[in-house]
């Protein structure tokens, strides 16, 4: 009945894992009283159920915590490689383009000088600044 409650009470608060690490403690306290033994016995092998358990749940997350930020990329990323068209140059190495009908702040990374029309490709993304190169 307990293992029942914390399997639902696990539905109700996903994402955690802790009840459902507290329900098998229960189940494995469920099968010792059926087996027999005593409550003593049953609270030791509950608290090292949950135990054994809590620390399968803790080694489960880490695994997929450090397997999933591999593939992890950002909206910016779909900007590198793209075309910027300069609108307004503030200095060499500073000045507007526009990007899909939007106007960004660009740095020009490497030699050169920016010009009003050239055309210059995005190589990184600092914050709201597009870091670019001047195309070849």
């Amino acid at each position: 009945m307990l293992a029942c409650s914390f399997v639902l009470l696990e539905i109700g608060h996903p994402g955690l894992l802790y009840f459902l690490a507290l329900a098998g403690g229960a189940s494995a306290a469920f099968f010792a009283s059926w087996l027999g033994y005593d409550v003593a016995v049953q609270y030791v092998v509950f608290f090292a159920a949950c135990a054994v358990a809590m620390g399968c749940v803790y080694f489960f997350v880490q695994y997929i915590a450090v397997h999933n930020r591999k593939s992890h990329r950002s909206n910016t990323d779909l900007l590198l490689g793209k075309m910027v068209t300069i609108i307004d140059v503030q200095s060499p190495k500073v000045g507007q383009g526009k990007l899909g009908g939007e106007t960004w702040l660009v740095k020009l990374q490497g030699d050169g000088e920016l010009i009003r029309g050239m055309k210059v490709y995005v190589v990184g993304v600092q914050g709201c600044h597009l870091q670019v190169h001047i195309s070849a």
